[in-house]
């Protein structure tokens, strides 16, 4: 790694690789770039993300190979392993404050509920 990472959240990509975000430095500042492992060739450079993560931030493999972070804030993104880029703000929750202390979970759907009922 290009920099320490006392708190990161690692995340298991769908090649066998594993993302590592977040995380303080060994400077005591928030670790704010995507490293990724990968076995065989080691940590890829840095991929910024231009915007300050939260410790141990909330992140999911969604099924198209893409990462959802699902953040202790207001909004979530979504992070491209292949173009190394994240998304802007997706969605919001209702909820104005920081969610400090908790967990996440990302539920499948089914064809049923993503679909609009008929009328």
């Amino acid at each position: 790694m290009a920099h320490g990472r006392w708190y990161p959240t690692a995340t298991v990509l769908g090649d066998g690789s594993v993302m590592t975000f977040s995380g303080l430095s060994e400077t005591g500042s928030t670790n704010t770039a995507v490293e990724i492992y990968t076995a065989g060739a080691g940590w890829s450079q840095e991929y910024a993300a231009g915007w300050t993560p939260p410790l141990y931030p909330r992140m999911h493999l969604i099924s198209d190979g893409r990462v959802l972070y699902s953040g202790s804030g207001r909004g979530s993104r979504i992070f491209d392993p292949t173009t190394h880029t994240w998304s802007a703000v997706i969605a919001n929750t209702n909820y104005s404050g920081t969610r400090t202390y908790g967990t996440s979970v990302l539920l499948p759907m089914s064809r049923r509920t993503a679909t609009r009922p008929a009328s």
